[in-house]
């Protein structure tokens, strides 16, 4: 029901679904087609994770994208609905009131910044999801050491590998802490190594499985790495905006200070959880400290929520039944949700570009360009460097516009003999500032390169005539040329 109602509020307000959303139904749809494009989209960019897209495949196969991101709506609305479960259900294995678990789900629930991720077709709810699966895993490894949940922790992140990466670099923290726990002196060497490779392998195979059809698919081993080489030079300056609020610091500082509590209640496994909230605080930090944090960062997204749960579960574990501590971390806890949700709120109202406002720089912005170039050439054609180009162009072929992952001059110079070829790029920023034409041009958006000429801005895209050597067109040879094609 949770996930029917969430469906509902996404398909009523659609116009305000993610521009991620009407993306990734796009890349789905080419992928669909067997486009060189959705192939290249799958898997050359860490922005854009394969899983994630591959999860809206199915649905995307049976609806019309042009309508709206529908298949990204039901994904983000039942992945939603079974992360809301998965919160209640480690509330409950901790030991709380069913009612108390109920409050405070429904304390998450009503969260603009969860309502927006639920309805909105982007990749966050997912993300969150499969964290508190491998989350709930984590808790129940450290104090029961069961196989079960260390499969589940070791699963839930190699599939977080293909869904978010900075909350797969998280997950790779929850496994070095399981193994910490593994080694503690009362293990044997044959269980460490157990452990080790158990809870390692899907994370390595992930990441080596991505890396791979990187270099089958994109030529290029290192592809998905080459964005942070030219990280200063792609990202605009940092305007001194923090998108981290009082709560998440709250969430981060109260993990380590129940990790503190823990390690002097001798309970030091305990304490590996508010060690863990902790690290994605950390996580948070360092990706606004690059220019990497936006407000639709997953991480930042799932720091109260876990914080939230390992609070209570190490409440839990110290025994503290007969004390005043389990009360103060449920009111604690409806507390940070409640001040998370205040904060929430401000971050949605300002939140960046929704679809509505690409479709309808679609059809202002795509007919004005169309009539420009084709005014200075009838071969015009018309590159649409980056993912930004999915959601600008839609899924219908065109005659003028060509998308383009995996832009370089030459190339577009062989592909295309005889046409005036033009390059529409978008404004760098934000995820727009890891495309491949930044770090592989820098400076191009403000200076161009040498083989471009400014033409003009259309709303956020700039639009550049490529340079190229005076010569004829081409005509197609007959029987007297042999055949052959030449140039006049």
């Amino acid at each position: 029901m949770a996930a029917a109602a969430f469906l509902a509020l996404g398909l009523w307000n659609i116009e305000k679904a993610s521009v991620e959303g009407v993306t990734a139904d796009v890349i789905c749809r080419h992928l669909i087609a067997n486009t060189t494009e959705g192939r290249q989209a799958l898997v050359s960019s860490l922005w854009w994770p394969p899983l994630a897209l591959l999860l809206r495949l199915p649905f995307a196969a049976v609806l019309d994208v042009e309508s709206g991101p529908a298949a990204s709506l039901i994904v983000s609305a039942a992945a939603a609905a079974i992360a809301l479960w998965l919160f209640y259900r480690i509330l409950a294995d901790c030991g709380l009131a069913w009612w108390k678990g109920l409050l405070i789900a429904a304390g998450l629930a009503v969260n603009p910044g969860f309502l927006r991720a639920a309805t909105d077709g982007s990749f966050r709810s997912a993300a969150f999801c499969c964290a508190l699966a491998g989350f709930r895993g984590f808790l129940g490894w450290l104090i029961r050491r069961r196989l079960r949940d260390l499969i589940c922790l070791a699963l839930c992140a190699g599939l977080m590998v293909g869904l978010c990466y900075d909350m797969a670099l998280w997950s790779a923290l929850l496994i070095l802490l399981a193994c910490v726990h593994a080694g503690l002196p009362r293990a044997s060497k044959w269980y460490r190594e157990a452990v080790i490779i158990i809870a390692f392998f899907p994370f390595v195979y992930a990441v080596g499985l991505w890396i791979l059809a990187n270099w089958l698919i994109m030529g290029d081993v290192l592809r998905l790495f080459r964005p942070f080489a030219a990280i200063g030079a792609a990202m605009p300056e940092y305007d001194g905006r923090s998108l981290i609020s009082p709560a998440h610091f709250a969430a981060g500082v109260g993990g380590l200070g129940a990790a503190v509590c823990a390690a002097l209640s001798r309970k030091m496994p305990v304490g590996l959880a508010g060690v863990a909230v902790a690290g994605l605080l950390g996580l948070a930090m360092w990706e606004q400290r690059l220019g990497l944090l936006w407000d639709e960062s997953a991480a930042l997204f799932s720091i109260v929520p876990l914080g939230v749960c390992a609070a209570v579960w190490i409440a839990a574990q110290l025994r503290s039944d007969r004390s005043l501590v389990r009360p103060i971390v449920f009111l604690a806890s409806l507390v940070l949700l409640a001040a998370d949700a205040m904060i929430a709120a401000e971050f949605v109202r300002r939140e960046s570009v929704a679809a509505g406002e690409v479709w309808a720089e679609r059809n202002r912005e795509l007919p004005r360009i169309e009539r420009n170039v084709l005014s200075r050439s009838r071969y015009a054609t018309v590159i649409v460097a980056g993912y930004d180009g999915f959601a600008l162009l839609g899924s219908r072929p065109d005659r003028i516009f060509l998308n383009a992952i995996d832009f370089t001059f030459e190339k577009y110079r062989c592909d295309y003999p005889g046409h005036d070829l033009f390059l529409l790029i978008r404004k760098p920023e934000h995820r727009s500032a890891m495309e491949c034409v930044y770090w592989r041009y820098p400076g191009i958006w403000e200076q161009g390169s040498g083989t471009t000429v400014y033409d003009g801005d259309w709303g956020s895209w700039r639009l550049f005539e490529i340079v190229q050597a005076p010569r004829g067109r081409l005509r197609r040879g007959g029987a007297a040329d042999g055949g052959r094609d030449s140039w006049r």
